[in-house]
């Protein structure tokens, strides 16, 4: 077994997604509901966007736990360069092709997949991840598919997870008529600072621990500001300052150990923050939001477009049995 630090019984921050740790703050409900709601309502084309590391990919788990297992889900997590690799992972995902048969084949196979979808009124879901690099090449091919429809009812579902705001993506070059498809889903925006605190305290509860025994105050506002309400980088230094912490014999996580964290993933990169934080917090400016959704050691700043006032989260904070499986 793995010795967690201060006698918890799992990694105080998550690393990997996990569903069963779900925080339901304020941005993170209203997407899940627009998502959801856009998905149940059967609409075609459906959005999730935000800067990295605020939770698009969780709440993208989130969705799979509800969506029936009998349905035909693709789940595509790498930029969609090439047309051929779409349909051959879409293919692969539906359960249509072991990666024997040639494009046109596996093509062919998805339409009639499609059509069998119309017929028995269940269409088929892919959820695609960094959207915003698909190729126009890519992006046409799924419009096509999304052109196959019957009486009042989309032939496929087209979820696309970006990095950015739906405005800009929707004038990106040879995207625009994907994007202009869109009809429903949501936003993410970073935690304010009562909510970011909420979320760390809510993940020592869930890993069997006090709060206030474990995170010193000190240190746990300046987690807050080296996270700037963006959930990975929270949970970057987190984890990275309790290991420090428990291997240095403290009794809690101390603000020593947090600045050394910090110095350790981001380095260089703490001055241009300290800055930017700074900027944002006078209204002067605002801090980029990073480039690749998928890098855990990049410090990207987080959006300043919350109010930086406590939310009332209806209590659910504390509810590790948040009611979302993939029903069967």
């Amino acid at each position: 077994m793995t010795p967690w630090p201060f006698a918890l019984q799992t990694a105080p921050f998550p690393a990997v997604v996990d569903p069963r740790r779900y925080y339901p703050s304020t941005t993170h409900e209203n997407a899940l509901r627009g998502l959801v709601s856009a998905w149940q309502e059967g609409e075609p084309w459906i959005s999730l966007s935000g800067a990295p590391g605020t939770g698009k990919t969780f709440l993208l788990h989130l969705l799979m736990e509800m969506i029936p297992q009998n349905s035909r889900l693709a789940y595509l997590t790498q930029p969609l360069r090439d047309p051929a690799d779409l349909i051959r992972q879409v293919a692969h995902d539906w359960h249509l092709d072991d990666g024997s048969a040639s494009t046109g084949v596996a093509r062919n196979r998805v339409i009639e997949a499609i059509m069998e979808g119309l017929r028995q009124g269940t269409p088929p879901i892919v959820l695609i991840e960094q959207a915003d690099l698909m190729s126009e090449s890519s992006a046409d091919e799924l419009v096509s598919w999304s052109h196959l429809q019957g009486k009042g009812q989309a032939g496929i579902q087209v979820v696309l997870c970006a990095r950015g705001e739906l405005p800009g993506l929707a004038t990106m070059s040879g995207l625009h008529d994907a994007w202009e498809m869109v009809g429903g889903g949501g936003a993410l925006s970073s935690l304010d600072p009562a909510e970011a605190s909420d979320f760390l305290r809510f993940q020592i509860r869930w890993a069997g621990g006090h709060p206030d025994r474990i995170l010193g105050h000190e240190a746990e506002n300046r987690m807050i500001e080296l996270g700037g309400g963006n959930l990975r980088r929270l949970c970057q230094v987190g984890r990275h300052a309790s290991r420090l912490a428990a291997g240095a014999g403290m009794a809690s996580i101390e603000l020593e150990a947090v600045e050394m964290a910090a110095q350790n993933l981001w380095g260089s990169s703490m001055a241009q923050f300290e800055h930017e934080m700074e900027l944002v917090h006078h209204g002067f400016g605002k801090m980029g939001s990073g480039d690749n959704e998928g890098e855990t050691d990049s410090l990207g700043a987080p959006e300043p477009n919350n109010p930086w006032e406590a939310i009332p989260t209806n209590g659910r904070a504390g509810d590790t049995n948040y009611p979302l499986k993939r029903s069967a």
